[in-house]
């Protein structure tokens, strides 16, 4: 009989666990926030002008790809996009980002994000745009992102 006793007091107080949990406000996920992001890209732009001479196209997709709810394979162009830009003005001797990577920085943040689907157009299939307006339309997807998530 004693066994019983304890055992239904230990389903009460699992129950109340529970139901605190499902009233407690949800925590925000940690490290969704792009500032550190947002400084190297506001670089980039600062260096882009230099760069012209190369004329580098890129897939660029907007922030109206990030409001259509493509996310996922938003970032992930992005990802792929600004590592070749960055490959392009390393072998050119303009530009070397050392110890930052960016573009696995941007897969984290789709992981982060629990958008690893792919979902939305394929890179290839956004317009090519200048490297200013690629890095333009980064940053304002990043500044998005900051602020949905309150960052």
């Amino acid at each position: 009989m004693r066994g019983r006793g304890r055992s239904a007091s230990a389903n009460v107080h699992l129950g109340l666990i529970c139901l605190l949990l499902l009233l407690l406000p949800p925590r925000p996920a940690a490290r969704l926030c792009t500032q550190d992001l947002l400084l190297r890209v506001r670089n980039l732009i600062k260096k882009a002008p230099q760069q012209k001479e190369l004329c580098s196209r890129l897939y660029t997709p907007s922030v109206l790809d990030y409001e259509k709810k493509t996310l996922g394979s938003t970032l992930k162009c992005f990802g792929e996009e600004i590592k070749v830009l960055l490959d392009e003005w390393a072998t050119a001797g303009f530009f070397i980002y050392k110890g930052f990577r960016f573009k696995s920085r941007i897969e984290d943040l789709a992981v982060k994000l629990n958008l690893t689907e792919a979902e939305g157009l394929k890179c290839e299939r956004h317009n090519e745009e200048s490297a200013e307006k690629f890095l333009n339309e980064l940053q304002l997807t990043f500044q998005r992102i900051n602020n949905d998530y309150r960052c």
